[in-house]
């Protein structure tokens, strides 16, 4: 499989996802969401080493579906983390 073609932006506290469908936005929706959960940063926590706290961080898609399928995706990754089955690329990205 190759490369999802997106058009990713990293704002000071803004993630934006521009892709078209199919490209794998909503799995990398979910992992920026658990990376944000699990890595320490000032930008997200207002503290400096502390990971965002659940209540800071917004989601937005366009749909319920979709809302639906990121809130899988991240329960599916959380899962795996918690089993220890993360891939290794996963796992940086992640992790």
């Amino acid at each position: 499989m190759s490369q999802p073609a997106y058009k990713k932006e990293n704002l000071p506290q803004i993630y934006i996802l521009d892709a078209s469908a199919g490209s794998g936005k909503t799995y990398n929706l979910a992992k920026q969401y658990l990376h944000l959960l699990f890595i320490p940063s000032s930008v997200v926590s207002q503290v400096d080493s502390q990971p965002a706290d659940i209540r800071n961080i917004l989601a937005i898609t366009f749909t319920n579906k979709a809302a639906t399928e990121m809130k899988q995706r991240i329960l599916e990754l959380l899962k795996k983390i918690v089993l220890n089955l993360l891939e290794e690329k996963e796992k940086n990205d992640i992790l």
